[in-house]
């Protein structure tokens, strides 16, 4: 399988009970409210959101004082066992060299349950075993998508260059695609990325595809799904800018004729679920609120896979969809929502998103001051 539907595949992953999701029952359960469980340990109330939701490791003290506030002897065990799973299992086995199958199959499950601290612990000391360039690179792939979730845009930038240094000193052009690809989405997470400097990227990667597309029937059908993924990214692109106030909104006009062509060029649920979730978010940006409530109506009735990213990106343009009608309390209590859960999953870059949004909202909403979108 290759990087591109390997990242798809990941949206299926099962996800064990995390240290955090065992914690909080264990508090309901016991105590009713983090307040009175901050109150037996003596902490704030943010501290026991920071221990259950927070992305840092719990040290053996913390997770002591914890296990001395429970009662219950089967809650302490759940609780330890979680926290043994979550915070220990990686540590301890992180020098054995596991085939890369195994090595991946880790990673993505670490993915899956939203640790990438974890996800970028195994492949550090992982992918050293793994010599073949298409290996190394799905593997470094894992990283660069956790390194993004913790904001640590550098580290993913670092990674980013090592892969298409490797690509192209090997003439791997799948690889180098998948380098190309995850530059102009590293690129459009830094506000300093000129659009100039993105389209740049973008084309170089157009032609890139449409050079290996032409070689034969067989190789057309491979890269495919890679145009797929282009064609939806670079949509993306444009509705980000324009959103930005980066480029004019006449530049919406190169943007919905390529999101049904990723949907068919990809003919996996996968680019199905992403591409329309982009599709609400152009209508939005075209100020059609009817149109974005049938698209994201649309998603709900999919069978997503709970929790996933994004399930999170559908609920931020719901959000701004209440935002652009004027309904400022319906966007506020869920972008809180969202900012809560966006933490409790290590999705640190979709809670600073969340909270630029939810502030400038929060600031907004004076009786004297218009209402958003209107």
């Amino acid at each position: 399988m290759d990087d591109i539907a390997q990242a798809y595949a990941s949206l299926e992953l099962a996800k064990p009970a995390s240290f955090g999701s065992v914690l909080r029952e264990a508090i309901k359960s016991e105590f009713g409210s983090n307040s009175e469980f901050a109150r037996c340990l003596g902490i704030s109330k943010g501290r026991v959101s920071q221990i259950i939701c927070g992305p840092e490791t719990i040290g053996a003290e913390s997770l002591g004082k914890i296990l001395s506030a429970l009662e219950s002897e089967t809650w302490r065990r759940e609780v330890l066992s979680a926290w043994t799973n979550e915070f220990v299992v990686v540590e301890e086995r992180r020098v054995e060299p596991f085939e890369f199958e195994i090595a991946l199959q880790r990673a993505e499950q670490l993915t899956g349950r939203f640790l990438p601290r974890q996800v970028i612990e195994l492949v550090h000391t992982q992918r050293q075993f793994h010599h073949n360039l298409r290996e190394w690179a799905q593997l470094t792939v894992q990283l660069i998508y956790a390194a993004q979730r913790l904001c640590e845009m550098a580290l993913a930038a670092e990674n980013v260059l090592e892969m298409m240094r490797r690509a192209e000193a090997a003439n791997d052009n799948e690889v180098l695609f998948t380098a190309l690809w995850l530059k102009a989405i590293v690129l459009q997470s830094l506000p300093s990325s000129a659009p100039e400097e993105i389209w740049s990227i973008l084309r170089q990667t157009y032609s890139l595809v449409e050079r290996e597309r032409s070689r034969s029937r067989a190789a057309r059908q491979n890269w495919n799904p890679r145009l797929a993924a282009l064609e939806r990214d670079t949509a993306l692109f444009f509705i980000k800018q324009v959103d930005q106030k980066r480029l004019s909104k006449s530049n919406l006009d190169k943007v919905q004729q390529r999101i049904p062509e990723s949907i068919r060029l990809g003919n996996d649920p996968g680019f199905q679920y992403y591409g329309l979730e982009v599709l609400a978010r152009y209508w939005l940006a075209m100020e059609e609120p009817s149109r974005t409530e049938d698209v994201l109506d649309e998603l709900a009735a999919l069978p997503l896979r709970h929790g996933s990213d994004l399930k999170e990106k559908m609920a931020l343009s719901r959000a701004r969809l209440f935002e652009f009608e004027g309904k400022t309390d319906e966007a506020i209590l869920l972008y809180q929502t969202m900012s809560q859960e966006a933490l409790c999953r290590s999705n640190i870059h979709h809670h600073r998103l969340i909270q630029s949004r939810l502030s400038k909202l929060i600031l907004g909403t004076g009786a004297d001051l218009p209402r958003v979108g209107r």
